[in-house]
């Protein structure tokens, strides 16, 4: 069975709804350990902006929040910043963009040719029929996810000219097109909400290995990153339901960027002991599963490829 697309709306955004398949397969591989509730809530955006959580367009994850003094988990759905081109895209009034990048000496420039990371970046959007351009200025210092020991990680080292445009570009959109990207962010944004999070007391014990989903493939479903000491961790979830440790910055970041990805694994492991005693699995080691093509509605239409001068982070291995 296939995800069902239904009638289009005015504004050409399709109206995306899917089949008890189609929902299974998602809340085992998309959403895992998802409530009902936080599950609908998911579905419910998806149809709102019309993006496939299959094609890496929109994606839910969990995240410690501080609600009256205690530490819980909440779902956040979050977009890809190709998700976002493709919602102001459809409106038909997006009218492009423009970025620039400056340095300390706040001297704007169309590219970054430095090799220190840019101190702030201006996205500027444009819409037809609009008098007013929608600009947007998002500052290093304050978007750039750092490890524990201070360093920008994975690709905020790599290319910090191009994710700090992004966080522009997501925050500039949103602007522009209030009635569709209200409430929603992009990853690049949100991830440096992660060090604010609480760290869990002890890492958990390790769950049995539980039936490989229905498409046979193995990812990240999860990651929920937590300190030992100065060392960054992170409590790794499978979506066959096993749970892993990760220890290290660059390894936690990998992680990250693979549950973003939603990219088919293979993984290497080893038992431990935790400081508590009980056994736990350790995660060694993760890559792409190589010729493993990510699972895809054949009825939907296929994802918008950048073009050759529009290069996107989302998609650039490690």
């Amino acid at each position: 069975m296939t995800t069902a697309l239904a009638e289009t709306r005015a504004d050409s955004r399709p109206v995306m709804r899917f089949d008890p398949d189609k929902i299974e397969l998602i809340k085992r591989t998309i959403a895992p350990d998802h409530t009902d509730d936080e599950l609908k809530l998911f579905l419910y955006q998806c149809e709102r902006t019309g993006l496939d959580p299959f094609t890496r367009q929109i994606y839910s994850t969990k995240r410690r929040q501080q609600r009256r003094g205690q530490w819980v988990e909440v779902a956040t759905t979050q977009v890809a910043i190709d998700g976002f081109r493709v919602v102001a895209n459809r409106t038909g009034e997006y009218d492009g963009h423009e970025v620039e990048w400056c340095g300390p000496d706040g001297v704007w420039r169309d590219v970054w040719l430095e090799q220190a990371p840019p101190a702030a970046a201006r996205v500027v959007v444009h819409r037809r029929n609009c008098l007013h351009a929608f600009p947007a200025v998002v500052r290093w210092d304050e978007y750039c996810q750092r490890s524990t020991d201070g360093a920008p990680v994975a690709m905020w080292r790599k290319m910090p000219a191009n994710q700090l445009a992004k966080c522009g570009e997501a925050l500039a959109l949103r602007k522009a097109f209030p009635n569709e990207l209200s409430g929603l962010y992009t990853t690049d944004e949100m991830a440096q909400a992660a060090t604010d999070e609480a760290p869990p007391q002890a890492p958990p014990v390790t769950q049995p290995l539980a039936p490989v989903p229905a498409d046979g493939q193995l990812r990240l479903a999860r990651v929920k990153p937590y300190n030992v000491g100065k060392t960054q961790h992170a409590e790794i979830t499978l979506s066959n339901g096993l749970i892993l440790i990760a220890r290290g910055p660059q390894l936690v970041a990998l992680c990250e960027q693979l549950v973003q990805d939603a990219d088919v694994v293979e993984v290497s492991t080893k038992q431990t002991k935790a400081r508590d005693g009980t056994t736990v699995e350790q995660l060694l080691a993760v890559h792409r599963a190589v010729n493993a093509p990510l699972p895809h509605d054949p009825g939907a239409p296929a994802p918008r490829a950048p073009a050759p001068d529009e290069p996107s982070a989302d998609d650039i291995p490690f």
